[in-house]
């Protein structure tokens, strides 16, 4: 049996930091890689916009209405190319994990195994009103 594998979008949660360190490590890992020859975003493209965002990072750490949103602008078109690029690489490694992980990107857990939860403990019970009992749960 053969595993789709699949590119994690965990990215676009990611803080400005991470993502800017991520989006680059992205760029450069499909810099010259033979596996992924044509990307819809092509790594230049992709680290013109990375370092356009770290200096809207930078530029916005003294804060105003203005340069934050001039990061998150940027931020935004970081995302979306990094997804147009996950999309792509997903297509062409789908089965090869180890393709996959030279693009940059991570894959998703491919563990759909159950577990069952763990026990609650009580911890404090209360009695907050005449017909009301606060339970504080472990």
């Amino acid at each position: 049996m053969q595993i789709n594998y699949r590119v994690s979008l965990d990215f676009t949660g990611y803080g400005d930091a991470d993502l800017d360190e991520f989006a680059d490590n992205v760029a450069t890992s499909l810099t010259g890689n033979a596996s992924f020859p044509a990307p819809p975003v092509p790594p230049p493209a992709l680290s013109a916009l990375v370092a356009d965002f770290h200096a809207a990072i930078g530029a916005a750490l003294p804060g105003g209405i203005q340069l934050t949103a001039a990061k998150n602008a940027a931020r935004e078109l970081v995302v979306d190319a990094l997804r147009k690029e996950a999309n792509y690489v997903q297509t062409i490694a789908n089965h090869q994990l180890d393709v996959l992980l030279t693009s940059g990107f991570y894959a998703t857990s491919t563990n759909r195994a159950q577990r069952p939860l763990d026990k609650p403990v009580i911890a404090q019970m209360d009695n907050e009103a005449a017909t009301q009992l606060l339970v504080r749960l472990n």
